[in-house]
Formats: C-alpha cells, sequence, structure tokens
C-alpha cells in the first residue's frame, strides 16, 4: 500500500482519521497475507490515527513493514513504531513524536483571523518541559519552593487546565508509542530498548522540526531500520517522484478560475483513493488565493 499527505504551503493534508475505513477498503481487497507494507511520505498529522491504522493493517498481516523514501514526521514517525521494520532511502527523515496542543484552554494570539476572533496558541509538550528544566538545570532553582513560584509563573501565563492536557498528551503518546513498539518487540525482553526509544523520540529530541536520519533512527535510537540501497532505494525514489507527478507534495500552481487538485492518495494494487479539492482561485493584491468549494476522497 501507499499513503501520500501533501506537506505545501497551499490546501496542504495530514494524517487524520477520515482514512481509517478507507484503509479497512483495502485491506478487505487484499485479504490475508504474510507482509504487508506502506509506501509512506507525510509531515504528520493526527496524534491517535496511527495507533488505528497499525492495529488494522496487523489484522491482515504476520508481518508489517513502513518504506519510507523521503519524510515520516511525527504522526508518520508514530504510524512507523508499529512495524517490524522501517526500510528508509538514503533521504528517509523520521522525527519526534510529542504533540502540539490546541484547546479552548489555551492562550490567545495577538492577530486575529478573518472572523475576527483570534486563533490559540499550541501548547508543545517539549516546550512546557523545557521550561520547568530550564528554572531547575539553568537558573539553579532546585528547592520546591522555589519550582513552586516557577510552576506559577507558568499558569499566570497559561490556564492550568490548559497545561494539564499537555501532561495528559505527554502521558497519552508515551503510551500510545509503548503499545505500537510492543507489537514486534517483546516488553520482558526488550523492555530497556522501548524506554529508550520513547524517551528519545517523545521528549530527548527538544525540537519538533529536529529530523531523525537512518542512521540516528538504527544506531542512536534502536529503531528496527533496515537501510534501502542500491536499486531499492532508486525504485523507491522513483516511487516518489511518479506520486510527486499526481499529487503536487512542496508547491502547487493553481491557474484558471475553477481547480481541481490532488492532496492525498491511499493506493493499493487494486484500489485507489484520492483527496481532491476543488474550487475557484481569484486575484488579489497579495497574488492568487484559492477557495475550496469542495473536498473529500474519491476512487479513481
Amino acid at each position: 500500500m501507499a499513503y501520500i499527505t501533501a506537506d505545501r504551503e497551499v490546501l496542504p493534508t495530514v494524517i487524520g482519521s477520515d482514512v481509517v475505513p478507507l484503509f479497512y477498503q483495502h485491506l478487505e481487497k487484499i485479504g490475508e497475507v504474510d507482509l504487508i507494507d506502506i509506501f509512506l511520505y507525510t509531515r504528520g498529522g493526527h496524534t491517535l490515527t496511527p495507533n488505528r491504522i497499525v492495529h488494522l493493517v496487523r489484522e491482515y498481516c504476520k508481518k508489517f513493514g513502513v518504506l519510507v523514501p523521503f519524510r515520516a514526521h511525527s504522526a508518520g514517525t508514530s504510524l512507523a513504531l508499529g512495524a517490524n521494520e522501517i526500510v528508509m532511502g538514503p533521504l528517509g527523515e523520521l522525527g519526534p513524536v510529542d504533540p502540539s496542543v490546541t484547546n479552548d484552554f489555551n492562550p490567545d494570539a495577538e492577530d486575529k483571523k478573518a472572523d475576527g476572533k483570534k486563533p490559540k496558541i499550541p501548547i508543545s509538550v517539549e516546550d512546557v518541559t523545557a521550561f520547568l528544566s530550564l528554572a531547575k538545570e539553568k537558573a539553579g532553582i532546585n528547592n520546591t519552593e522555589g519550582m513552586v513560584q516557577a510552576l506559577k509563573f507558568l499558569t499566570d501565563k497559561i490556564h492550568p487546565l490548559g497545561l494539564g492536557n499537555v501532561h495528559r498528551q505527554y502521558q497519552l503518546i508515551r503510551t500510545m508509542s509503548k503499545r505500537l513498539l510492543s507489537r514486534h518487540l517483546n516488553p520482558e525482553t526488550e523492555g530497556t530498548r522501548i524506554d529508550k526509544i520513547i524517551d528519545v523520540l517523545s521528549e530527548k529530541l527538544y525540537f519538533h522540526g529536529y529530523e531523525v536520519s537512518r542512521y540516528e533512527a538504527k544506531e542512536v535510537i534502536g529503531l528496527p531500520v533496515v537501510y534501502a540501497t542500491g536499486s531499492l532505494a532508486k525504485s523507491m525514489w522513483q516511487l516518489l517522484e511518479t506520486y510527486k507527478s499526481d499529487v503536487p507534495l512542496d508547491t502547487v500552481s493553481i491557474t484558471g478560475n475553477n481547480f481541481v487538485v490532488d492532496g492525498a492518495v491511499i493506493e493499493s494494487s487494486d484500489l485507489t483513493h484520492s483527496f481532491v479539492f476543488e474550487g475557484f482561485a481569484k486575484t488579489t493584491k497579495e497574488g492568487v488565493s484559492a477557495e475550496v468549494q469542495r473536498s473529500g476522497w474519491k476512487v479513481i
């Protein structure tokens, strides 16, 4: 199977829960087999969807693999955690799985949206833990009273329930990661390895945009990475280039009044789903803007 989402600035797509029933349709056509590989390109998306995809795919196969020719960031990395092997090309990248959280208790941004409302500022799990580490390790606050003051300063800026939600998401991503890894690594014999992988990917890369090379993924973090070399690496890259001609990944040119643009694809040998944007373009002082009239998955 292949799962591609476009990470371009105009009309981007991400991993979303709407794909789970579509995966089911593909898997029903494939049937029960020994091995299923997913050819993956994505910058991330919904935190919980990879967990559902992995458990669904494993209903249909004994062994599960993920092929990463280039980017499989954030939720894409979470999906890869559930694979027996992660086949990475020379440009293959994984990333941290720490989420950014947005809810009603997040602080407001300064600038208003077109509707006059202020958007909520996402809170990164890494940023919260980094602040507390800064207070303790760099500022030298090593007593209870000092840490209480540091926490009070934080809660003066961010609603306590917003911080609570960040911690809940942190616990969630660690629990989910452990369950995904435990589908192919035995917690009794490889518990230390599992804990190390989770620690690094959830909190010890210190930047959500960190790009994890295949060497780091295998040799430093301990993931079950296989290096794609020679003809395999070349074939993986050529396949990605083929998808880029159908689903513009980096940029998309919208010309004319009406447009139809593909934004994502899920494909297997007998079935193809494409996420399609339909709308019209208009020219403003700032340039060309796209107004989407319809969007959704179609069988092609």
